[in-house]
């Protein structure tokens, strides 16, 4: 393949698609930095007032909760006592909270995207001018496919990166500006595991993803077929499926398996994608991140997934309704 083609078929999706794809990942990290700027100086100024206060849970009297409060000599000795540990937690808290938020925003921005990118330009004839290119509807396909697999992962893994690094200067200059010795903090960032936090969120976003596969190779089969509305063929054939499933069980006690399937596949997709995560939070010596499970959930995954993206790429080359 042709290098500068594939850049080019890049450059043209981030062109069609900028506004969902450049600017909203974008303006959802910086408004959470705005947040997180604005509950420093809150933070800031509680302590200034005396510290801040927590309910520790313990139950007094009539289920009442016993109130405590957190100076900064407190949180002081905690930085000198486990720093590393309030570096953790500090970070990772922040940048999964900015994970989750791109991937609720990347979730829809890639279902639209899945179900429009081969359909739209059938529609709006923009295809007659792509095939006039020296690219062929193979590679077309195929760069729309990676385009979707690798580019949210790693815009969340720059965007954590960014987050990451913010919250690790706002930090270390509250502490040392509330007493905190810089060769503690140092020593504390030093021990620390915040340079896996981000890599690690890269490799559960990149897995899910792949585990989703079979999903987003029939979101791209029924973009390629659909006529009118690829949304409703993707969505209507699965939900006849499943009640034509449910009948032949009430009815005529016949297990079609299909709902089976589908409960199996989400069960092992879910399992999956959250291993990365457990594995962070857990010790590594104990956990490792790739299993058997993983492995052939990946495989079949990857298999279910290249069939229906092989049956797009076959619509593409033998449809000519245009």
């Amino acid at each position: 393949m042709n290098t500068k083609k594939i850049l080019t078929q890049i450059k043209r999706e981030l062109w069609e698609n900028k506004i969902r794809f450049v600017y909203a990942p974008i303006v959802v990290t910086v408004l959470l930095i705005g947040i997180m700027s604005i509950g420093v100086i809150k933070l800031g100024m509680s302590f200034a007032e005396g510290g801040v206060q927590f309910r520790d849970g313990a139950t007094i009297g009539h289920g009442s909760s016993a109130d405590h409060r957190v100076d900064m000599q407190s949180m002081l000795d905690k930085i000198e006592s486990d720093g590393s540990n309030v570096y953790n937690m500090v970070i990772a808290g922040t940048t999964f909270a900015n994970t989750s938020l791109l991937v609720l925003v990347f979730s829809f921005v890639l279902l639209a995207y899945a179900h429009s990118c081969l359909f739209d330009d059938r529609k709006q004839k923009d295809i007659l001018f792509w095939r006039s290119l020296p690219i062929s509807e193979t590679t077309n396909v195929l760069v729309k496919l990676g385009f979707m697999l690798l580019y949210a992962p790693l815009v969340i893994f720059v965007l954590n990166l960014v987050v990451g690094i913010f919250v690790l200067i706002c930090a270390t200059v509250f502490f040392s500006y509330h007493g905190a010795a810089l060769s503690d903090l140092f020593v504390a960032i030093g021990h620390s595991d915040i340079a896996l936090i981000a890599p690690c969120i890269l490799m559960s976003c990149f897995l899910s993803l792949l585990l989703l596969l079979p999903v987003i190779g029939f979101i791209f089969l029924s973009s390629t077929w659909a006529k009118k509305s690829p949304f409703l063929f993707s969505s209507v054939l699965p939900v006849g499926l499943i009640i034509l499933d449910k009948i032949s069980q009430e009815w005529f006690s016949i297990n079609l398996h299909v709902i089976d399937t589908l409960m199996s596949y989400w069960t092992m997709f879910f399992n999956s994608s959250s291993r990365v995560a457990k594995y962070y939070m857990s010790d590594s010596n104990q956990l490792s991140i790739f299993d058997a499970n993983l492995a052939a959930g990946l495989l079949v995954s990857v298999a279910i997934g290249a069939a229906f993206v092989a049956g797009a790429i076959w619509l593409r080359n033998n449809r000519y309704e245009i």
